[in-house]
This record gives C-alpha cells, sequence and structure tokens, in this order.
C-alpha cells in the first residue's frame, strides 16, 4: 500500500508537475515552517507553448536573438524542418485567408508539394507548377 507521506493511490494517473508539487506541499508541511505550500498561480511553460509564442515561418535577423532561450529553441526547429517546398490549406481561400507550412520528412520522401499537388487535400500529380517568390 502507498505511502501516505507521499499521496497517490496505486491506481493514481497523475502526472509529473502535480505529483511534484504534492511533494513539495508534503515536505513543507513536515520540516518547513509554512503552513501550506501556495503553488505558482501560472501554468508552467512547456516547450510547445514556446515554439507556438516563437515560431515564425518564415525568420528575420532579429528572430534569431542568440541571447534569448526561447528563440534559440525555435530556431532550432527551424533548421530542422524541410524548407524547399511548402503546402497550402486552401479550405478558407474565399474567406482571402491560406495556411501555408513546411513538409513534414514523411510528405519529403512522399514528394508532396513537389511531385504531387501541394494542397493539402489533392493528390494531383499532372498539371504541377511551382511558384516561386
Amino acid at each position: 500500500q502507498p505511502h501516505k507521506l507521499y499521496g497517490g493511490s496505486s491506481g493514481s494517473h497523475e502526472d509529473a508537475y502535480t505529483r511534484h508539487k504534492k511533494f513539495i506541499n508534503n515536505y513543507i508541511l513536515h520540516y518547513g515552517k509554512a503552513k501550506e505550500y501556495c503553488a505558482p498561480t501560472t501554468e508552467a511553460k512547456t516547450d510547445y507553448d514556446i515554439l507556438v509564442e516563437e515560431y515564425r515561418f518564415i525568420r528575420s535577423e532579429e528572430d534569431n536573438d542568440e541571447t534569448d532561450w526561447a528563440k534559440r529553441l525555435a530556431k532550432r526547429y527551424y533548421d530542422k524542418l524541410f524548407k524547399e517546398y511548402c503546402l497550402a490549406d486552401l479550405t478558407r481561400y474565399k474567406e482571402g485567408q491560406i495556411g501555408l507550412r513546411w513538409r513534414t520528412q514523411k510528405e519529403v520522401f512522399n514528394g508532396k508539394g513537389q511531385f504531387i499537388c501541394g494542397n493539402k487535400k489533392c493528390d494531383s500529380k499532372s498539371n504541377l507548377q511551382s511558384y516561386e517568390g
């Protein structure tokens, strides 16, 4: 049977951060002077959250700031992408909105965007043209 100091039961499926907060709370209650541990009010940012904030489809020189960890992370991710051809999502083109993204490794191997139409929902292999800016 699990130890009550550490909380949780054998059927508990808590994430690591939740268990960490319980362990810290128990430690402070047992050893510390504080009556109760106050968890941080803001959620911790994951690498994915940072990428969402810092990612740029086309990067400029100021996006490559080597002193900022978040920008270095986004640049490392950007450098791993296959940037010869991009794929388009044209489902909202009538509203004046298009979505562009770089290809995944699987799409590169399959020829999507180069030998197969680059529209997300199209698999045509004939009458393809390349547009370069």
